[in-house]
């Protein structure tokens, strides 16, 4: 609900969280944040709420002048702003969102909007900007959240990224991070913080001293400037904050904000086993290796089948090669589709790799005004999603799609910047389409990618995208990631050679970020299904939505068989829909265990015993996919996996 009980007053409550906004001559600030469950207010300080510079001159909506504790400094923060109005709507998915209009008039033009939803303990907020000066206009500096809340003052709290790494009192978090928690260990109680800015495009900032715990774009090596068109309106990206009362280790404190994650996510596909050609085989595929796989897939039950990197020759212009598919690809992928099975495809989206030449009109420039290299052999250059190519390969991927029937796309390499931090970021070009510099290219190229899945899925809007981690240029999951792709591949773990990963370590890593992130969304790595250990691999992957590798025809029928029983149970459990709830039971050096469950009590419990005793567990309800056993328990140096339906 949302009310306006005075001129100066507007109170944002949905019986979990209150929220009460002040607007008066001196602007607009936050006076109280309760967290409902506690009764506890959490704010500590006026936040300033939002920052922006508009042609080189720096706009705050609060006047308040602040000398910094730590150094000194005055800074003085005028509003400029007039107040002009409001807007309370109601919309389709329940939730109720607060417009606040100001203006500078004959400049620009602002709302700042406020999301509340029932049943979740959280609320989003954006800003909305528009050029009113009648001339193009710079936007820089932008901070679209800018606040000081926490469960009693910042002192009694210890702040966490990756939901259990500590961090400093002060502090600014790198361009992989996109959530914050602040845990105060004596109420047990606290928020968690984070955006849906994508990659290098974020900043993240916690400093007490200078009354800032702020969340915007970057103001430094990946700088985000914006032109404005006369009456261009500019929609910034959002910041998250839910809160939650339970001892730290408790894993339901983080459900609000990962229900909160949701709201923004794509229409949610059907959980399904997906295989992946891409190891052990490589680029050696072929038509008689894809139907024997297919075979293979079908017989586990597994439900898609991955075509990866090899299919096509290089320097080609991304045609087929004849010798490993002599009949057409079309051949192939009408074979797995006979199968019962859906047909992905691995694309090339971030390079040239594929092209006959390279366009010099596509292709990211570095600062030296050379194309930029993909590698250190130079042979593949980057493209740039702020030029014309993301007309080019939008195109080309809706040929593919059309002709193959393809139900799944799998985008990869390198475009903005590389997680293995190999190349230089963004684009110098001075003459792409969509950006005028350096400055602004690494917006422009995230606009593309968005530009490429929203034309991609109006024309075929049952068809499955996923731009990879790679190509995303992060190296784990993230908010904005998901909100791209309907599953999005997280990572390359596969446990393939157990001298390099072991596939226990693997899961633990698994186990760090489903904590946050909706598990049902994230394809966590190609595990290996290989040797005597293959079930452990399969259960593994469905820790998230499940993506598997390895020579399926190499598989002990024993062990193919224990394979087909639990991916069976797992379908029986999903058939109802999604399991989005994760937890970890139990993580040691000698066992560990994990949930998976619905909201209507469904659930899978993989366990994993490496002691040389049997191990039980106390979990009433649930009952052995294998033998139906309702007594949890897992053999000696085995895996085991337990349903409720």
């Amino acid at each position: 609900m949302i009310l306006h009980p005075d001129p100066e007053t507007f109170i944002l409550d949905n019986a979990l969280i209150s929220r009460v906004l002040t607007v008066n001559s001196s602007g607009l600030h936050t006076s109280k944040f309760i967290n409902l469950k506690s009764g506890n207010d959490y704010v500590y300080a006026k936040g300033f709420e939002l920052s922006f510079t508009f042609n080189k001159e720096r706009f705050t909506n609060y006047s308040e002048t602040v000398t910094r504790e730590l150094d000194g400094t005055t800074e003085v923060n005028l509003c400029g702003f007039v107040f002009s109005g409001f807007d309370i709507r109601k919309n389709n998915d329940d939730s109720e969102e607060l417009a606040l209009h100001f203006i500078r008039e004959s400049v620009v033009m602002f709302d700042v909007v406020y999301r509340i939803y029932p049943g979740i303990a959280g609320i989003k907020k954006h800003l909305e900007i528009t050029n009113i000066s009648g001339k193009e206009a710079l936007l820089e500096n932008v901070q679209f959240d800018n606040m000081l809340f926490s469960p009693m003052s910042p002192g009694n709290c210890n702040i966490y990224l990756d939901f259990d790494r500590r961090m400093p009192p002060c502090f600014a978090a790198d361009t992989n991070e996109d959530t914050m928690r602040i845990h105060n260990h004596q109420l047990n109680e606290g928020l968690f913080y984070g955006t849906n800015t994508p990659g290098a495009l974020r900043h993240m900032i916690f400093y007490p001293q200078w009354k800032k715990c702020g969340l915007g774009y970057n103001m430094g090596g990946a700088f985000f400037r914006k032109t404005l068109a006369p009456q261009e309106k500019f929609i910034t990206h959002e910041a998250l904050i839910t809160f939650y009362c339970g001892k730290f280790e408790d894993q339901s404190c983080a459900e609000d904000y990962r229900k909160l994650i949701r709201k923004n996510l794509p229409a949610i596909p059907p959980e399904g086993v997906m295989y992946c050609t891409w190891i052990p085989f490589l680029h050696s595929i072929s038509d008689k290796l894809v139907c024997t796989l297919a075979d293979n897939v079908k017989e586990m039950g597994f439900d898609y089948l991955v075509i990866d990197d090899g299919w096509f020759k290089v320097k080609s212009d991304w045609q087929v090669d004849e010798v490993k598919f002599p009949a057409g690809l079309g051949k192939v992928a009408d074979r797995v589709h006979e199968a019962g099975l859906k047909f992905g495809l691995w694309f090339n989206i971030g390079t040239d790799y594929g092209m006959k030449e390279t366009n010099p009109a596509y292709a990211a420039i570095c600062a030296d005004g050379t194309a930029k290299p993909f590698d250190e052999s130079g042979v593949r250059k980057v493209m740039c999603f702020g030029s014309d190519w993301r007309f080019f390969i939008t195109e080309k991927l809706m040929e593919l799609a059309e002709k193959y029937k393809v139900d799944y796309f799998k985008l990869d390499f390198t475009t903005i910047f590389s997680p293995y931090c190999t190349l230089e970021w963004g684009c110098h070009s001075t003459e792409h389409t969509f950006h005028k510099n350096y400055n602004d290219s690494m917006a422009a190229m995230y606009e593309g990618m968005m530009y490429l899945r929203n034309e991609l899925k109006k024309r075929f809007p049952d068809l499955l995208v996923d731009f990879s981690f790679e190509n995303f240029g992060t190296s784990r999951p993230n908010i904005a990631a998901l909100e791209y792709s309907e599953i999005h591949h997280v990572s390359n773990c596969s446990a393939n050679n157990p001298d390099i990963q072991q596939i226990d370590k693997v899961r633990n890593a698994f186990y760090n970020w489903l904590k946050i992130v909706p598990p049902e969304r994230v394809l966590n790595g190609l595990l290996s299904i290989k040797g005597e250990r293959a079930l452990e691999y399969f259960l593994t992957s469905l820790a998230g939505f499940p993506l598997v590798a390895g020579d399926l025809s190499l598989l002990d029928a024993a062990v193919k068989e224990r394979i087909r029983v639990c991916c069976a149970a797992f379908k029986r459990v999903t058939q109802k829909g999604a399991l989005t709830t994760f937890e970890v039971i139990c993580d040691t050096a000698e066992r560990d265990a994990f949930i998976r469950k619905a909201e209507d009590g469904r659930a899978i419990l993989c366990l994993f015993n490496r002691t040389d005793e049997i191990w039980r567990l106390d979990m009433p309800g649930f009952s052995n996919a294998e033998d139906n056993n309702s007594i949890v328990s897992v053999k000696p140096h085995d895996c085991a996996m337990y349903i409720r339906i």
